[in-house]
């Protein structure tokens, strides 16, 4: 980040879509002191040197009866807890808000820019700039006592407490390793080392501290799907042409291969030994660790949102069915709630909570659909935790609500 951060503006076409709803008798942040006193001392920092902004506050949740006053996501049972804001210089655009535990949010921007949020009030920690903005940040956990963030390039580990680079003891510069490969998906952190997938098919574990590359696997197809944890020291893959690997990431070993006809155009899911795909070739797969394929499920259409398993059940959303529940034993469906598209992306005191990049709905442990609410494409909604997690619905400018289950 730079030094400055002017107060942020709201996009006509988000205000035009949930801010009307969300902003109705509730308070709007102001530009806050600290923006004013960074503007004062604007100025591009040096590659390796952070530079970092006073902390700045969020605005506190509205009374309980101004909550119910027209806000969709209260109506469904939430509660807003703060309205924060992530820095936002020269009108970048936030791009991703990561929890990373220990009541922290990471927030990156499309300019290089990085900022730590209280998760409990939405107070800035710190913000920096650090990389140019043409760099994508792809992840951001803590571990070795700090913040790791990783770009396509390199990994950064930054003091958790003011956001400054961490230097080595015997070289003094900043701890920022190379990565061996451009990652194409989002890294993973497995017992101290990073394992990433490439748009050429290889999947590389990385020594966290020291970016010495101890394996190298590969799959036929690019990969653009995440690879996605199943266990410790295990990960799923899947290429964009259907390849499967089932990797042991302490040394690379491959635990299991299996060839599917195409790839998944949303997240995967796993539950202990069991990877669970929903493909473009119209067919919902559970593949087991040590006996491959268990069950394959077909449909008529080619299947475009990701998948999710919780207590024995894979939810997934089909054409022209709707969202199914399916067993996860033996992939049964269990039922079907028509009309509703999206991913689950939570559950919140028994009720899934499914997100179609637009609309977020409610539906039951039976499958009848409870609430849906329009919000709009401008925004991004994640939460926090699958199982009564908190809701962070954010806009491109940099706009962040909390809202926390009643």
């Amino acid at each position: 980040m730079h030094t400055a951060f002017p107060a942020p503006r709201l996009s006509r076409q988000v205000t035009a879509s949930l801010l009307l709803l969300l902003s109705a008798g509730l308070a709007v942040l102001p530009a806050c002191a600290s923006a004013e006193r960074a503007e004062a001392g604007a100025g591009a920092p040096a590659k390796d040197q952070a530079v970092t902004t006073p902390a700045q506050s969020a605005t506190p949740a509205p009374k309980a009866d101004v909550q119910n006053s027209g806000d969709p996501i209260v109506a469904m049972g939430y509660s807003l807890r703060w309205i924060g804001f992530a820095p936002n210089p020269s009108g970048a655009r936030l791009v991703n808000l990561v929890s990373v535990g220990n009541d922290l949010l990471v927030a990156d921007d499309n300019r290089g820019g990085l900022a730590l949020i209280s998760a409990s009030s939405g107070e800035v920690r710190w913000a920096r700039s650090l990389a140019s903005s043409s760099t994508k940040f792809m992840n951001h956990f803590l571990a070795s006592g700090g913040l790791v963030s990783v770009t396509g390039s390199s990994a950064s580990l930054l003091n958790i407490d003011t956001g400054l680079d961490v230097f080595g003891q015997t070289t003094g510069r900043p701890i920022r390793q190379q990565m061996s490969r451009l990652p194409a998906t989002p890294p993973l952190l497995q017992d101290g080392r990073i394992v990433y997938a490439t748009f050429d098919g290889h999947i590389v574990g990385q020594a966290l501290g020291t970016g010495l590359k101890l394996w190298e696997s590969r799959v036929t197809g690019g990969i653009t799907t995440a690879p996605i944890a199943m266990g410790p020291n295990v990960i799923g893959v899947l290429s964009d042409s259907g390849n499967v690997a089932i990797i042991e990431t302490a040394t690379g070993t491959s635990l299991r291969t299996a060839s599917i006809f195409a790839g998944s155009e949303g997240p995967m899911a796993s539950a202990g030994d069991t990877l669970f795909i929903a493909s473009r070739d119209q067919s919902v797969y559970a593949i087991g660790v040590r006996d491959g394929l268990r069950w394959r499920v077909r449909t008529d259409r080619e299947l475009r949102d990701g998948l999710a398993y919780h207590d024995g059940r894979v939810y997934v959303s089909v054409p022209g069915v709707g969202l199914a529940a399916l067993d996860a034993a033996t992939g049964n469906r269990i039922w079907a709630a028509q009309g509703v598209d999206g991913t689950v992306i939570g559950i919140r005191a028994g009720t899934l909570i499914v997100w179609n990049g637009s609309t977020i709905t409610s539906v039951d442990a039976d499958g009848a659909v409870i609430d849906r609410r329009e919000l709009g494409s401008a925004l991004k909604v994640r939460t926090d935790s699958f199982v009564d997690g908190s809701l962070y619905i954010s806009d491109d400018a940099g706009q962040i609500r909390k809202y926390s289950p009643r």
